[in-house]
Parts: structure tokens; sequence; C-alpha cells
């Protein structure tokens, strides 16, 4: 009887202190509900954090985009096909191998219909030396060379400002130090070397091609 009296006594005193034991308990379980969910959403052990995955991917032609975010003196890309990843490799090795602030170098393929274990052997060559160009709304085939030459050169126009391109196949060597210091007394608006043969035997290669001289 004295506990009940002294229960109604401190009635007040009880029901406050256990609303606050209940708010206490809800604060908890609310921060560990958090910290569950925020440990969910990161990468699982072993895999490279998300936004370093975002860099590796393949660099790719977007035909809607018009900033330019790259500036170089000397732009060189290398026509090559989805499998010489050898010759990519041997390029890297050798003329290619040391890096040059001036110069911006890109190994260009055409990646329409590829299969996918193709599609992920560029992925992966990709994060190890993020030097390819995909353009994936090209069949990467002999017979679209002129095609494959007019997608690269508009990813050219709409993202990188440069003064000079070397246009090079994977089978090229070349000297940049030497095409750097002759290239640096020349104007870039009156300057072509090369040579086009004109051997080509795709009548489609044909036609844009005249669509494109009669364009300029």
């Amino acid at each position: 009887m004295n506990l009940i009296r002294l229960l109604c006594r401190h009635k007040t005193a009880l029901v406050i202190g256990t609303v606050c034991s209940f708010a206490v308990v809800l604060v908890f379980l609310a921060k560990c509900t958090s910290e569950t969910l925020t440990q969910g959403h990161q990468d699982p052990p072993g895999l490279a954090p998300r936004a370093n995955s975002l860099q590796s991917r393949p660099e790719q032609y977007d035909p809607t985009s018009t900033s330019k975010h790259l500036s170089v003196f000397l732009v060189v890309l290398i026509t090559t096909g989805p499998k010489y990843t050898e010759r990519r490799s041997i390029i890297r090795s050798t003329w290619l191998a040391k890096r040059d602030s001036d110069v911006l170098a890109r190994f260009v393929v055409g990646t329409q219909g590829l299969p996918s274990e193709d599609l992920q052997n560029l992925n992966t060559e990709q994060g190890r030396h993020k030097d390819l160009l995909l353009l994936p709304e090209l069949r990467d085939s002999y017979e679209n060379l002129t095609l494959k030459l007019l997608h690269m050169y508009s990813w050219l126009d709409q993202n990188v400002e440069f003064k000079f391109v070397l246009k090079a196949d994977d089978d090229t060597f070349a000297r940049l130090d030497l095409l750097k210091e002759e290239l640096k007394g020349k104007e870039p608006n009156r300057l072509y070397w090369g040579f086009f043969s004109g051997r080509g035997a795709s009548e489609n290669c044909w036609k844009v091609a005249g669509k494109l001289l009669g364009a300029v």
C-alpha cells in the first residue's frame, strides 16, 4: 500500500521520466538506421569508388556536345581496330611513351555492333590508359574509313582547342619531337602535310567525301 501511495504521489515525475526514456530510445534507433543506410550505399570492398569508375569510362563522341574542355598544341588521332590491342601497346611504349602536355593522343575505334566481350576489353584498356576515343555510332570496318575520319574530326572540332592535328594509323611511327619543332614556325590555317591517294573502293565513301567537299 505504501508503494502504491508513493507511485500516486509521484506519478507526474514517472510520466515525464517514461516519456524521456522513450525519446532517447527513438533517437538511438534513428541513428542506427541512418548509419546502416549510409554503409549500404558505400562501394563494396575491393571496388574502386564510383567517381573513379565514371572517369575510367571510354571517351565517346557526343554529337550534341558544344563545349571545348581541352586545349593543346598538337592532337594525334590514331585510327585503329577494336582487336588491335598489341599495336596500341607498341605505340604507347615507343613514340607515345613520353608524356607531353602539348600533345593530346587518342586511339579511335568504332564500337557499333561490337560483341560484349570486345566492349569489355576496350573498357578495361581505357581504365588503364585513358587514351581511347570510341565512336558508338560507327561500325568499325575498312569500308567505313571515310565515315570514321568524319566522326573523329567532328569530335575534335567540338571538343578541343588545337593548332595542329596529326592523323596516323596504328602501324605508324612518328617523331613527335621533330614534328613539333617544325610546326612551331608554321601557320595552322596554311599548312597541310600528307598524301591522299583516293584509291578507296567503297562507293559509299566516295559519296560521303563528295558531300564533304561540296560543303567546304
